[in-house]
């Protein structure tokens, strides 16, 4: 069982598709001009990546990984801190790193300190 690979590579690969796909990125995550009606299937892929994230969290609470309840908001919490560094990434407010490695240990450590949060 590996509860915080699974974790972090949720975290890394949305950090990775940020960065690899900036365009894309910006009209997926930015929000204000996203127009589910116009495009559904924007709502679909949303919706499927927090459902991936929430089963995720759930999962870690079976294993007691995680502490039981609010699993709601310990899925938004978590999206929140990954969402908001990877726009601060795009936004070029903080460098990712000089390589893949020092962002890769970046985001580990991130995604890390919102598992141990969840674990209070």
């Amino acid at each position: 069982d590996d509860f915080e690979g699974r974790f972090f590579s949720l975290g890394w690969t949305y950090i990775q598709f940020t960065l690899k796909n900036p365009q894309y990125a910006r009209i997926m995550f930015g929000g204000s001009s996203l127009n589910f009606e116009k495009y559904p299937e924007l709502r679909v892929v949303s919706r499927r990546t927090y459902r991936q994230l929430r089963q995720l969290i759930h999962l870690g609470q079976d294993l007691s990984r995680i502490t039981r309840g609010e699993s709601r908001e310990k899925t938004l919490a978590a999206w929140s801190v990954i969402h908001g560094v990877a726009m601060l990434f795009l936004e070029g407010r903080i460098k990712p790193g000089r390589n893949r490695k020092e962002v890769k240990e970046f985001v580990r450590s991130i995604t890390k300190y919102v598992y141990l949060g969840m674990k209070l």
